[in-house]
């Protein structure tokens, strides 16, 4: 008996971690779509605004709508002003990064996901929130990183970084 539960322990511990393992790895897909994702991801599917990424102390950082993808414009790196060190620092010469506001107006689980794997930190204020939850919603989709913050109604920034190319595809969205 006491091995039985030992078993379905473990099996529960492996299962719950298995999101944040899969967010490193990209599955060989035959195909990749975005048919199937989830109903608050529909504006996945829909045309994106593009978004320049601003800096710290820049004129304004942009705000991004809530459930809307966007094509988001980064700058190299160096040339960005953090409000907060990013968590994980990638050294690659030709990483962008850049800065995006969104505002809550509901207390929920939100999604923010991106179409590639960079380091993507939620501050409040100049504080970093820890995720509730990341990793990959469904394999062989163009949303290769998914992070989920439980937050209350206010005004957000996120810091992207060490993405490899000047753009990246963005949307924040609530969890239902």
């Amino acid at each position: 008996m006491v091995l039985v539960v030992k078993a379905l322990a473990l099996g529960v511990a492996l299962a719950l971690t298995a999101p944040a393992f899969a967010q490193m790895d990209q599955p060989a897909c035959a195909r990749v779509s975005d048919r199937n994702l989830p109903a608050d991801l529909d504006g996945w599917n829909k045309p994106a605004l593009r978004v320049m990424a601003g800096s710290r102390g820049s004129s304004a950082v942009p705000t991004v709508a809530l459930a809307r993808r966007a094509t988001v414009i980064l700058q190299p790196a160096a040339a960005v002003s953090f409000v907060v060190p990013p968590e994980q620092v990638r050294a690659a010469e030709a990483s962008h990064a850049g800065l995006l506001a969104f505002r809550v107006p509901q207390a929920g689980t939100y999604r923010v996901s991106a179409s590639k794997p960079v380091w993507i930190d939620v501050l409040d204020g100049d504080k970093a929130l820890k995720p509730a939850a990341f990793g990959r919603l469904a394999p062989c989709t163009s949303i290769r990183k998914v992070l989920e913050f439980d937050l209350a109604p206010g005004r957000y920034t996120v810091q992207i970084s060490g993405n490899a190319g000047p753009n990246v595809e963005l949307m924040i969205s609530l969890k239902p």
